[in-house]
């Protein structure tokens, strides 16, 4: 009798299972999630159609025969409710077990508090406790690394506005596109940023490649001769080691890059005649005044008669009001200052020329005739 009721109290709890599962089991006709018999999952979508599952994947599909698979869930979360809800929860095996399958399907905070359950019920398993000690490890909050700070940049020399070279379209596109990279390959190193004397190059990021052009150009042009283009220090350092580099910058002037630079010297300069007419009429500017040149102060008595020829009456009356200056003609020497100003002698009779019949000195010199 005994084994009667025994038998029938399992039948009922194992009914009751049974409806308890089937309750849980989710039912859904399509989800993401498909939950396989070994435990496994399938993510898509998911849809039963008969007695398969079809999981589409982009423009691929998979059919899974339907006893093959437990249930469709709409996300991880539904699977681990339904894989904990098949799991001996009193078995520390089954908590492993499951804590293992959280970790592998991303959900470790699940995955930690499972295996946290299966080392209270065995506290000495070393599984659990390197399972434990992983998950701790990923799930702790990284600290904030100091955010780092970056170098301090070199001060960079100010830009300054592109100058406006007037050259043809001709030089100035043979410059760019032959030019300009051979300074880049042989010079730039040298001389950039300041560095390398007062040829400047600038690279075409420092400030755009147009505006890094015309700067390249008028530092060129400025290292010309214009009149004797074989002397023009470009040429001349191209080919010979200066600075603190120990070779030169183009080992021969039979080399493809320095007869380059010379042909478009030569070029530009025949082609663009006003550069050497802006450099003659600079390096005349920029001559000292003769010093030959007779200057006079508005208030000198001698200012309105140097500029033209001197009559003898104008000579004595400035004579009288400057006796110590005399006049000049229009390109004479300069006086010679003397310490010691030298009393003029008065014109005799023969130098003064003819004088006038009619003088009253003439007629007393007769009359009364000097004893």
């Amino acid at each position: 009798m005994k084994t009667k009721i025994a038998l029938f109290l399992a039948m009922a709890a194992l009914a009751a299972g049974v409806r308890t599962f089937a309750q849980d089991t989710p039912t859904h006709a399509t989800g993401k999630i498909l939950l396989l018999t070994s435990e496994r999952i399938m993510e898509g979508d998911v849809e039963r159609i008969g007695e398969r599952y079809r999981i589409r994947r982009g423009t691929s599909e998979v059919w899974i025969p339907a006893d093959k698979a437990i249930c469709i869930c709409a996300d991880h979360h539904e699977a681990f409710a339904q894989m904990k809800s098949r799991a001996n929860l009193g078995d520390a095996d089954e908590r492993f077990r499951l804590a293992k399958w959280c970790m592998t399907n991303n959900l470790r905070e699940q995955a930690l508090d499972e295996a946290r359950y299966a080392l209270e019920m065995r506290p000495e398993h070393a599984q659990t406790k390197n399972l434990i000690a992983i998950l701790e490890r990923g799930l702790k909050p990284k600290m904030s690394a100091p955010i780092p700070t970056a170098a301090p940049k070199a001060p960079s020399r100010p830009i300054v506005q592109a100058p406006q070279i007037d050259v043809n379209a001709e030089t100035l596109s043979l410059f760019t596109q032959k030019i300009q990279p051979i300074l880049m390959n042989t010079c730039a190193n040298c001389h950039t940023d300041g560095r390398g004397g007062q040829f400047q190059l600038y690279r075409a990021g420092d400030a755009g490649h147009r505006a890094a052009t015309q700067r390249n150009l008028a530092a060129v042009l400025a290292q010309l001769h214009m009149q004797k283009p074989a002397l023009s220090p470009l040429l001349i350092k191209a080919v010979s080691a200066h600075g603190n580099t120990q070779n030169a910058p183009i080992q021969s002037q039979q080399g493809i890059p320095y007869r380059s630079l010379c042909e478009w010297i030569d070029r530009t300069l025949a082609t663009n005649p006003h550069l050497r007419e802006r450099a003659n009429s600079a390096m005349t500017a920029s001559l000292p005044e003769s010093p030959s040149t007779f200057k006079t102060s508005p208030t000198d008595p001698l200012a309105a008669v140097v500029s033209r020829p001197v009559a003898r009456a104008e000579v004595a009356a400035a004579k009288s009001k400057a006796p110590n200056a005399l006049p000049k003609q229009s390109g004479a020497t300069p006086l010679d200052p003397s310490p010691e100003p030298t009393a003029i002698r008065p014109a005799s009779a023969e130098q003064a020329g003819p004088r006038d019949p009619f003088d009253p000195e003439i007629f007393n010199r007769q009359a009364q005739p000097k004893k």
